[in-house]
């Protein structure tokens, strides 16, 4: 089969005004317009032209030429031993191949504010598709089909996925079915934990099944917040709260829990129980109160003055 060069009649080296001169002059004689005969012969010379007049693609196509093997595009490539079975019909062996591995799936599951502090055992149903024995007529459960691509004058074989079975190699992309599955959740579960559960995700023929991703989301709790490994809750106190000390009383997971609010206390200082967070593998986040002063009514006269002598006695007592 005639290369490029052959079509134009030059040689490898030819400068770019030379392959310019000569194509203008064969595409003058075989015209078509000039010669009805010389149709075909026309567009040989435009393709060959059309690469050999453009630098960048002179040199990709010279490449080609010097190694046919190498510059393969718009698919993944036979190695080596499918060439020579191709070129040469050498079919004593079996081309070496990649494990195959299916398509991955994603769920999303929803995890109260208590399961979230406790840990949980949930589960979880999902469609994915499997192999029910039949294959993929279009590939032969391969997966991929070969394809020729390239010009007229420069071919080569390529593997592109199989759109009748989505790659899967299963007959039609594979039976649709219906999976329950058991997760365990463990205690200080985060918003947007993120699990991985290996070969649950589609299958695909004689190859192995893609994973199931597994991503968590933690429903807000009307009253706890949390912070890292704390768990966090707004007390709402009013100012005699702060001036004379009070015992408060906060919810919790397990059960309401006790803290001591100081006399004279400042309302910016939040307050600590400790280890009565969210578990991690160092232990337990602490409990961090937080203050927030209401003030109902302006006080009046009387009672400003009984709280600013009730301030200094405190203070004498050395409270």
């Amino acid at each position: 089969m005639k290369n490029y060069y052959d079509i134009l009649g030059i040689s490898k080296d030819s400068p770019p005004e030379e392959i310019k001169k000569t194509y203008r002059k064969l595409s003058l004689k075989y015209h078509p317009d000039k010669n009805p005969d010389g149709a075909d012969r026309f567009k040989e010379i435009s393709e060959a032209y059309n690469t050999l007049g453009d630098k960048s693609k002179k040199t990709a196509y010279d490449e080609k030429l010097n190694n046919p093997f190498s510059g393969m595009q718009g698919g993944t490539p036979h190695d080596m031993s499918d060439l020579f079975n191709e070129f040469f019909n050498q079919s004593g062996h079996q081309p070496r191949q990649r494990t195959r591995k299916g398509t991955s799936l994603r769920v999303n599951i929803n995890m109260t504010f208590e399961e979230s502090f406790f840990g949980i055992n949930k589960s979880i149903r999902y469609n994915r598709r499997v192999c029910s024995g039949a294959i993929c007529p279009n590939c032969d459960g391969r997966g991929s089909v070969k394809r020729m691509v390239g010009s007229t004058f420069f071919r080569q074989v390529v593997m592109q996925e199989c759109q009748s079975c989505g790659s899967s190699g299963c007959f039609g992309g594979g039976e649709l079915r219906d999976e329950t599955l058991e997760i365990t959740l463990p205690p200080g579960t985060n918003n947007g934990a993120n699990y991985t559960i290996a070969n649950k995700g589609n299958e695909v023929y004689r190859g192995v099944s893609g994973d199931l991703q597994v991503l968590v989301n933690v429903l807000p709790h009307k009253e706890l917040g949390r912070v890292g490994e704390n768990l966090v809750y707004n007390a709402t106190i009013n100012p005699m709260d702060l001036l004379l000390g009070k015992k408060i009383r906060v919810p919790h997971p397990e059960t309401d829990l006790y803290a001591t609010l100081p006399a004279l206390h400042t309302p910016d200082k939040e307050l600590v129980i400790r280890g009565k967070g969210f578990s991690n593998r160092g232990g337990n986040g602490d409990y961090i109160i937080r203050l927030n002063v209401r003030h109902s009514r302006a006080l009046t006269q009387e009672e400003v003055t009984l709280a600013e002598n009730l301030r200094k006695k405190l203070l004498n007592n050395g409270v």
